[in-house]
């Protein structure tokens, strides 16, 4: 009942947020030009705060071995979302930006916001801690791989590499790996703005949510995205990694962030490179009021 409770509590406050972003809009509250001020208050200053924060961790002091396996494992597996996503939407047919919003939906979940939170609320700080561990792959393939994959240019402008969120998510993997900490005045400005990203992120979000333009090749993509992301790949993952000799409570771990619905920033980045806005809005808020339903059931399956 606990884990059921923790999980309807984070789902709740996101759709509460969004909807919060929906009336802004329709009341005029939340301009186009908002929108776009928005967007680049979490591109360039709160979403680089957050990412480095997320990396500030101190050094373990125990079960070093296992932390490693949970980064490359971490690594492995949206890698391998990843391109399960790219074979299905080719498969398919899917247009090119159909297929960038299923794929970057598949590669990435709301591991922030909702997953750790989860994990910590299941088995405290460790399992926290293994989580941040098997996150630290997703900023950075989220800013850079993600980044990529939405954009309308495709390949022809790798400077979208280089933006805030993917420059910090390398300087914080390099502290991460020398186990260098920030001083504390400068972590606490950072949490500070930080914090600031999921309410901004879901005013983006619902803010940005339009329907009208949906067609039944999209809600078959969306449905297939919910059924995959929600339920199939982490039962998959579960069993997956049951058969090997590893830790529980990192297969415990890895696959409720694995079943986390799909992520809120995909909206921001769409907006930023010109991606499609419209079906990534819908692809966040379809899996988030989904997993409302599917995740307790994975965390009873787990446990």
């Amino acid at each position: 009942m606990t884990s059921y409770l923790v999980s309807f509590q984070q789902i709740a406050s996101l759709l509460i947020l969004i909807f919060l972003g929906v009336l802004g809009k329709k009341k005029g509250l939340i301009t186009e030009g908002g929108q776009k001020t928005l967007v680049n208050i979490l591109i360039y200053f709160t979403l680089p705060a957050l990412v480095l924060t997320s990396t500030n961790m101190p050094p373990s002091t125990g079960a070093l071995r296992t932390g490693i396996i949970a980064v490359f494992l971490g690594l492995f597996l949206r890698l391998g979302s990843f391109f399960l996503g790219q074979a299905l939407g080719k498969l398919i047919h899917w247009s090119h930006g159909e297929r960038a919003v299923f794929t970057f939906q598949m590669t990435f979940g709301n591991a922030g916001f909702m997953g750790l939170p989860v994990c910590f609320a299941l088995w405290g700080e460790h399992g926290a801690f293994l989580g941040a561990l098997f996150n630290l792959s997703h900023e950075f393939l989220l800013w850079t791989v993600g980044l990529w994959l939405l954009s309308r240019d495709g390949l022809g402008d790798w400077r979208k590499l280089l933006s805030p969120p993917g420059l910090a998510a390398i300087v914080g993997l390099f502290f991460f790996g020398f186990h260098w900490q920030l001083p504390s005045f400068l972590s606490t400005i950072l949490g500070q703005l930080g914090a600031a990203t999921i309410p901004l992120a879901m005013l983006v979000v619902g803010s940005q949510l339009r329907f009208t333009g949906a067609n039944k090749r999209q809600w078959v993509l969306l449905l297939t995205l919910s059924f995959l992301r929600l339920i199939a790949v982490p039962v998959g993952v579960f069993y997956l990694l049951s058969q090997f000799a590893l830790p529980q409570l990192l297969v415990q771990v890895a696959t409720v962030i694995t079943a986390m619905p799909g992520s809120s920033m995909i909206t921001v980045i769409a907006a930023q490179v010109d991606g499609d806005v419209e079906l990534a809005s819908a692809s966040t808020l379809l899996t988030t009021m989904l997993s409302a339903i599917t995740l307790p059931l994975i965390i009873a399956l787990i446990a």
